[in-house]
């Protein structure tokens, strides 16, 4: 729905689509073994502004698992809705837990620092 809103606001303006960079924030943690229940229960802690979304369509949208599994589905993510730019979210994740995030996802090479130098 959103890209099909987005296509045909830039019709209206005569604008091309794909001239506009999309970003999304994405709820991430990574995990050993993913507990969608204890998943949505933080999620919803944190974010109890989306507590209308039902719990499938909402385990679509938070990204969670081990390395390769996160890597995979926000790739997944970026595909099928044409996001350039995925923002991890982070909130209420203590920071080691935040820098093996960064670490451990951050695109190779990126020259990302996940704050390991100013702590």
């Amino acid at each position: 729905p959103a890209i099909a809103w987005l296509r045909e606001a830039c019709e209206r303006e005569g604008r091309d689509p794909a001239s506009i960079a999309r970003s999304q924030w994405i709820f991430t943690r990574l995990v050993m073994t993913r507990d969608d229940a204890a998943l949505e229960a933080e999620f919803r802690e944190i974010n109890p502004w989306f507590g209308d979304v039902e719990s499938g369509e909402l385990q679509e949208g938070l990204v969670a698992g081990d390395e390769a599994a996160c890597r995979a589905r926000l790739a997944e993510i970026r595909q099928v809705l044409g996001i350039d730019l995925p923002i991890l979210d982070l909130t209420g994740l203590a920071a080691p837990a935040s820098r093996e995030l960064l670490s451990a996802l951050a695109p190779a090479g990126s020259g990302i620092d996940p704050g390991e130098s100013r702590t």
